[in-house]
């Protein structure tokens, strides 16, 4: 059965004929009868009777039009259900995130939604989920939010299956220690080459960063410590002669001793920090309330890292 017949359908049984039920759905009688044939085949009983030169409905007619305020009453309300839900803000939303990503982002999120809606803002469950580069998109089918991390040089996130909102940019800096000889000026893609490293794990950034570096000379990075957190690994480099590969704004150690941050010279080497989400759930309000406050905090994370050389 089709909605809009039965809706014809309780019209004659509440106004009492075909003319009366046309005229108050704004088209012609016979639109009226068609809708009621088509609706006939889908049942076994009549549903009309010819009464003199008018169609009447029959007793059976009358009883599904009696059902049929039900079931159209009950359409009714889970559509409304629906655009409350697309409209409303105080719903739960679900975000996952890398970790440095978690560590710089989450925090300032939930203090800019609370500051900015109240009462009103989202309920937003975060979760850390730290994958490989291109396990990033399978994650929209368990989160409504995914906080990803893409190297630019590499291919883009897939299309249609996810939609992807560039949140930051952010280069890569190589950290020393303060009394390191290479320590306060920018290092080339060569004066790479004598250092030892503490990088993360084969599959992750920034491995994978440090060996694209290496593939323009003939030596291959020395790897002693493979520490995926950043934190962990800059204080390994504070206490020793290695060198670690950090993103510029969310590696979160700003505020440690003993290490410096130094720009990397002649090579453009950067990762974009992007928003996944299935495209159909970045129609909910809340979820682009979350989007519209994550781009702010984003913004504003650009704004507060120090100036490099």
């Amino acid at each position: 059965m089709e909605v809009h017949q039965l809706r014809v359908l309780r019209e004659v049984a509440d106004r009492g004929s075909v003319t009366a039920a046309a005229a108050a759905l704004y088209i012609s009688p016979s639109a009226v009868s068609q809708h009621l044939a088509a609706l006939q085949k889908t049942v076994s009983l009549p549903l009309t009777e010819r009464r003199g030169r008018q169609l009447a409905l029959t007793d059976a007619g009358k009883i599904l039009a009696e059902s049929t305020g039900a079931v159209l009453a009950a359409l009714d309300a889970a559509r409304a259900s629906i655009d409350d839900y697309q409209r409303g803000t105080a719903q739960r939303v679900t975000l996952s995130a890398f970790h440095s990503a978690a560590q710089t982002l989450l925090g300032p999120l939930l203090a800019h939604l609370s500051a900015r809606l109240g009462d009103a803002a989202p309920h937003v469950h975060c979760f850390d989920e730290d994958v490989p580069q291109d396990h990033f998109a399978a994650l929209t089918a368990e989160y409504d939010l995914v906080l990803a991390h893409r190297m630019t040089h590499t291919a883009p996130w897939p299309t249609g299956r996810v939609s992807a909102i560039r949140l930051l940019t952010e280069p890569f800096d190589v950290v020393l220690a303060t009394t390191h000889p290479a320590a306060g000026r920018p290092v080339g893609p060569r004066e790479l080459v004598g250092l030892r490293w503490v990088v993360s794990r084969q599959g992750y950034s920034p491995d994978d960063t440090l060996a694209a570096l290496y593939s323009g000379t003939e030596s291959s990075p020395e790897v002693v410590h493979r520490i995926n957190d950043y934190a962990t690994a800059a204080q390994i480099v504070a206490a020793s002669d290695l060198a670690a590969l950090v993103p510029r704004h969310t590696a979160g150690i700003r505020h440690l001793g003993g290490i410096t941050q130094v720009p990397l010279r002649g090579a453009r080497v950067a990762r974009s920090i992007d928003l996944l989400a299935r495209p159909d759930l970045l129609q909910r309000r809340a979820v682009a309330e979350v989007v519209e406050s994550l781009r702010a905090v984003a913004a504003n994370t650009l704004t507060l890292a120090p100036a490099r050389a």
